[in-house]
């Protein structure tokens, strides 16, 4: 027996407590799954305009169900196995922002709500998109190849970073930027700068905190 649920009614599941949705708990089961093929079928060419409209509908409210239970967690709650982010969430939701298709009528809002599921991901969970990050970072400096494929570094104008977290970047950026070729040092440039400014929409007070009293290691 199938149950119909519309876009509306369904984010009111997510309202539920933590210990009555195991979802909340560990994202990677049914939503993941159900994730990964709508994925692949986005790369595909969908014929018809009724078909190409559900699947994006799918794909948004999963994607927007991913966002709500990762944000209803708790920074106090058992922490989901990092393993199992980076081989499985992870992967998924940079497929998402990866694959923005140009002029696509649909692709800028499936990006901008995988977007806010890294947001909500890095909250909890900073580690596993930071090593993300600095695998690819470490992979750049020893790549003699110009068209370098950005996309990891580009993670971080997407996540979640306070002051202590932007420390992190800026100082393993830092280690690794003279040893990248040109176009990765721009993306590193312009992915920090998108990281800086969310930082101080997010943290307005320790942006004001650090200008009334700098530290040498953020100047």
């Amino acid at each position: 027996m199938s149950i119909s649920i519309s876009k509306y009614k369904f984010p009111m599941i997510i309202q539920w407590p933590h210990h009555h949705l195991k979802i909340c708990q560990q994202p990677g089961d049914g939503a993941l799954s159900e994730l990964k093929a709508s994925g692949h079928l986005w790369t595909e060419r969908i014929f018809g305009e009724a078909s190409e409209k559900n699947l994006y509908l799918s794909q948004l409210i999963i994607l927007d169900t991913l966002e709500k239970c990762l944000a209803g967690q708790s920074k106090d709650c058992l922490r989901l196995d990092e393993t199992m982010l980076v081989k499985q969430l992870l992967p998924e939701i940079c497929h998402f922002i990866y694959t923005y298709r140009e002029g696509h009528q649909h692709a800028a809002e499936l990006r901008a709500s995988a977007s806010a599921v890294l947001f909500s991901l890095s909250c909890n969970n900073f580690n596993a998109v930071f090593s993300r990050i600095s695998t690819r970072l470490q992979e750049l400096t020893v790549c003699s190849e110009d068209n370098v494929d950005v996309h990891d570094i580009e993670l971080m104008q997407y996540i979640n970073v306070d002051c202590s977290k932007l420390k992190r970047l800026l100082q393993e950026t830092v280690l690794k930027f003279r040893a990248l070729k040109k176009p990765a040092q721009l993306a590193v440039i312009n992915s920090l700068e998108k990281a800086f400014w969310n930082w101080v929409e997010n943290y307005p007070d320790e942006f004001t905190m650090l200008y009334q009293r700098p530290q040498a290691d953020m100047a």
